[in-house]
């Protein structure tokens, strides 16, 4: 009784406290960029101060995630208290716009880049251990509270300015951010361990299921959740040897960096350039944000959508690709055009290219430097993109209404470029090869690219899928039993036919497979540029604890772009070091003193 009371007031915490208090952080540090409706009411001094503390704040901002990040798990009250004395300088803007003191305007609005930044983390980190078994569910509720926090924090703060004297709306804006991230960041805590471990669960009676769950099944779920999304080879500081990294920096950098500016810069782009102030500025300020929200909550459907076998079998690369060549021709059109409806509508394309672009390389960072080094790379990638908008917003101060033209040529230069950097963007080899016990190498790949399986026709085949691989196990007990499906893997199944089969996701599990000559061929020809068929994935898949038997000799290697799709091992997770870090001597290919295996024994049926 004890242990199904405490699941129900965990489960009512989470739902009803700690999941809606990271939300509100999310809003909070969305409101906070909103303050750029307030420039109109500045002279031109303050308003430049702004504009220029602005850019500076990313750079706070930067230096605060990534120090953050790093103290999280050993520091986080401190880092939480931190984040609070970060917010105060809120309360020193009224002053410095009393005094007109430009100074001030600008370390002021610099520091709160740091207070906003580890506000926003801290509720990312914690949406994301509180929904650790529903990912996309977290991102989606963090994204959709931060976009929102923009549009009601620029309608907020419009209405404030134009009801009272702008000394007294700074003061009722700082106040209210600074007692809401106060609630946020002492009252935000994650779940304790175990939270997702479904021995926690309270058992089911024998009547509430049909069946009970199979012993053997009993943690699998914990495992696959654990192994799986943590598998990869860490590369540490190797990460920065990898030239992949630089490439997702320019393709990062540049999807935000126009629209970044765009953003803290929007009021006073639109009295300038065309006369527009006060609220039909925030009404037009809230409307394009409205357009970055809906774009966030379907960027993850986008990319899942346009994945394709071959060169574009990563969907989020694809969806890069897109926005970055819309931001292109959209900073095309703005150096060279000047009617209002369509400057609104290629500013919305640079503010919606600024919103969907963290969600894709969250996405790629798993796909390209595997599981194990995807929180540093995206923290890394986020760091210097906040240094990219600096310098392109900074820039855009030190130029005059006649001289605008010139920030949006550069743009289009520069997101052309990043778009041409991203079609080049591969898998980082290192971060997914590694060494078994016994000598050999082994890679990971993604459990969709063995192929989709119609379970209604193919059970056989589907049967020799799920006993090849961890994350499957639990499938073998739940053809036509859908209630006995966890949690963790239904984003991963589809129901069809007869039972549960996995299906192509971006967050698909991995798989290991045994690495050699013809495997390296088998995985860049047949399974990145033409996925396998269920009739040649038959002969290609054995069980956990069966043999491989070779269809050619090792002396003669054949082609595996033939008929016969060569056997690939898959690895057992039992053999799988728990952590792997990157070593000089992991070469490509299998040593020459690890047999091969013996061709006389038979395959597993």
């Amino acid at each position: 009784m004890t242990s199904m009371a405490s699941s129900a007031q965990l489960k009512r915490s989470r739902w009803f406290g700690q999941v809606p208090l990271a939300c509100l952080g999310m809003f909070v540090a969305g409101a906070t960029i909103a303050y750029s409706v307030f420039v109109t009411d500045f002279t031109p001094a303050i308003e430049t101060a702004f504009l220029v503390g602005a850019a500076y704040r990313n750079v706070f901002g930067g230096i605060a995630s990534v120090a953050g990040g790093l103290f999280w798990e050993s520091h986080r009250m401190s880092v939480c208290l931190i984040g609070l004395l970060f917010h105060l300088p809120l309360l020193l803007l009224p002053y410095a716009v009393l005094k007109d003191s430009a100074a001030l305007m600008v370390w002021s609005t610099a520091l709160v880049g740091a207070g906003n930044s580890i506000l926003g983390l801290a509720s990312v980190l914690v949406i994301s251990k509180w929904l650790g078994d529903r990912p996309a569910l977290g991102m989606s509720l963090s994204m959709l509270a931060n976009s929102s926090g923009l549009i009601v924090g620029s309608k907020m703060f419009s209405a404030l300015s134009e009801q009272f004297h702008i000394m007294t709306a700074l003061i009722v804006s700082g106040v209210s951010i600074g007692l809401l991230a106060l609630i946020c960041l002492v009252f935000m805590c994650e779940p304790p361990a175990g939270f997702l471990d479904p021995s926690h669960e309270p058992a089911q009676s024998p009547s509430s299921s049909a069946k009970a769950k199979p012993a053997h099944a009993e943690g699998t779920e914990e495992r696959i959740i654990e192994r799986s999304a943590n598998a990869g080879v860490r590369l540490g500081i190797r990460l920065f040897a990898q030239k992949e990294l630089y490439k997702v920096f320019v393709m990062y950098g540049m999807g935000q960096a126009v629209g970044y500016t765009v953003l803290v810069s929007f009021a006073s782009f639109m009295d300038d350039e065309f006369g527009i102030s006060g609220p039909d500025s925030a009404s037009l300020f809230g409307l394009m944000n409205a357009c970055g929200l809906v774009a966030r909550v379907f960027a993850g459907f986008v990319a899942q959508s346009l994945k394709r076998p071959g060169f574009f079998w990563c969907g989020p690369k694809n969806s890069a690709l897109i926005f970055l060549l819309l931001q292109t021709l959209a900073c095309v059109y703005m150096a060279l055009g000047h009617a209002l409806t369509m400057y609104v509508v290629c500013l919305t394309v640079t503010l919606i290219c600024y919103s969907i672009m963290p969600i894709y390389v969250l996405l790629i960072a798993p796909q390209l430097f595997s599981p194990a080094n995807a929180g540093l790379t995206f923290a890394i990638a986020n760091g210097v993109a906040c240094l990219m908008c600096t310098c392109f917003s900074l820039g855009y101060t030190f130029l005059t209404l006649q001289t605008h033209w010139i920030f949006f040529a550069v743009s289009a230069v520069s997101s052309l470029v990043a778009f041409l950097v991203t079609v080049t963007l591969s898998r980082c080899d290192a971060a997914f090869e590694f060494m078994l016990p016994d000598g050999r190498m082994a890679v990971f790949i993604e459990s969709h690219l063995l192929g989709e399986l119609d379970p209604s026709s193919d059970q056989h085949a589907l049967h020799d899928l799920m006993t090849t691989e961890a994350g499957f196990e639990l499938l073998q007990e739940t053809l036509g039993a859908e209630e006995h499906v966890p949690h963790s893997l239904e984003a991963g199944m589809s129901f069809g036919g007869l039972g549960w089969a996995p299906i192509d996701i971006h967050a698909s599990l991995l798989v290991g497979v045994i690495k050699d000559d013809y495997v390296t061929e088998v995985l860049q020809k047949k399974l990145y540029e033409d996925l396998p068929t269920v009739g040649t994935l038959t002969n290609a898949v054995i069980p956990l604890d069966g043999e491989v038997e070779s269809v050619v000799d090792s002396h003669e290697k054949m082609s595996l772009l033939g008929d016969d799709l060569q056997m690939l091992e898959i690895v057992d997770w039992s053999q799988i070091p728990e952590e792997m870090d990157f070593v000089e001597t992991m070469d490509i290919g299998r040593p020459e003193d690890v047999p091969e295996p013996e061709a006389e024994l038979e395959p597993n049926a």
